[in-house]
């Protein structure tokens, strides 16, 4: 996409803005690749990847200490339970219709988030 065009949907006023959304997602997708393209052709980016994958090598070194292993596991435990109270505790608030719960000065509050999913077109057929 040349540039005239992104600039033309970063500046057009008259595009809706679930529309304006999803072109401006594809703008993004074709800059970051010209971005890669740009880089990958760079001599600082291959000595860059050498680097990084010395980089990887002493991580997995690290990770691979037994004392090391057995702290991230047990955070790892630790946050899968976290998860699934936060779980309940969200189901529970539901339940009761409340927004929120407080303790000790803390505040865990349920929130609406506005996510990009893959439209599958079921939706059409079942109107049908």
């Amino acid at each position: 996409m040349s540039n005239t065009k992104n600039d033309d949907l970063l500046t057009n006023e008259n595009l809706d803005k679930v529309e304006e959304y999803f072109k401006l997602k594809g703008v993004i997708k074709t800059l970051r690749n010209d971005l890669k393209d740009i880089k990958d052709s760079l001599e600082a980016q291959i000595e860059l990847e050498k680097i990084n994958k010395k980089v990887k090598e002493l991580r997995d070194k690290v990770k691979g200490d037994e004392t090391v292993f057995e702290l991230s596991e047990k955070l790892s435990t630790t946050r899968e339970r976290l998860d699934l109270i936060k779980e309940l505790i969200r189901i529970d608030l539901i339940e009761t219709a409340q927004e929120e719960v407080k303790r000790d000065g803390k505040k865990l509050k349920l929130v609406h988030v506005l996510k990009e999913v893959k439209d599958d077109g079921k939706d059409e057929k079942k109107k049908s």
